[in-house]
């Protein structure tokens, strides 16, 4: 149940990022990435900026080690 419980609570969270993230305009700005194509914003909490962790392909990211898979 504990499992079941976090892995629910993990895909709403990834719901909301990619909801705040896909949507552009003002919802955008209040998300994680920003404006410049395949860049990440400096947002606490939000995935970190090191170089090479966002595909620049349209929905992907990276399975660089330490990057979001």
């Amino acid at each position: 149940m504990k499992q079941l419980i976090q892995q629910i609570a993990q895909d709403h969270l990834w719901n909301q990022w990619v909801a705040a993230n896909s949507a552009g305009g003002p919802t955008l700005d209040a998300g994680c990435i920003s404006k410049k194509a395949g860049c990440i914003s400096k947002k606490a909490g939000c995935i970190s900026k090191k170089a090479g962790c966002i595909s620049k392909k349209a929905g992907c990211i990276s399975k660089k080690a330490g990057c979001i898979s």
